[in-house]
């Protein structure tokens, strides 16, 4: 049998099974951050596309062939946040924080104390900070 029309590469590819992250919003609806927020999800985007995308291509470029596989995973991995962060940044919407801090609601900086008496604070200020809930 030729091997003329045989793609050697096929199935072979690392990130075969990698998919977009999931916005965590429903279809059509905008994604509402305090100005705090919005400047944390810029500058996390800036430092992918001009430090970490890079550098993880040229690591892969200079990587030996065995392991070029986990290399490639990394910047697939990279490629995903981008995305991920793009698709938020296109549909955000920047809300100021109320003036009144009679209720906790959105955009305010709330003190917290945990039940072995720590102490910290907290802000509800977007979608894409992640929140450990215990």
């Amino acid at each position: 049998m030729s091997r003329a029309f045989v793609d050697e590469d096929a199935g072979s590819d690392e990130t075969d099974g990698m998919h977009d992250i999931p916005l965590p919003l429903p279809p059509g609806a905008r994604n509402y951050m305090t100005p705090e927020g919005a400047m944390r999800m810029a500058d996390e985007l800036r430092n992918l596309v001009d430090a970490e995308r890079p550098q993880a291509a040229g690591a892969l470029a200079a990587a030996d062939p065995a392991a070029k596989s986990e290399y490639l995973r990394k910047v697939s991995e990279i490629d995903r946040r981008i995305s991920y962060l793009s698709r938020m940044k296109s549909i955000l919407s920047v809300v100021d924080p109320p003036s009144s801090a009679e209720r906790v609601v959105f955009g305010l900086v709330v003190r917290v104390r945990e039940e072995g008496g720590a102490e910290g604070t907290e802000g509800i200020d977007g979608a894409p900070r992640d929140i450990e809930y215990r």
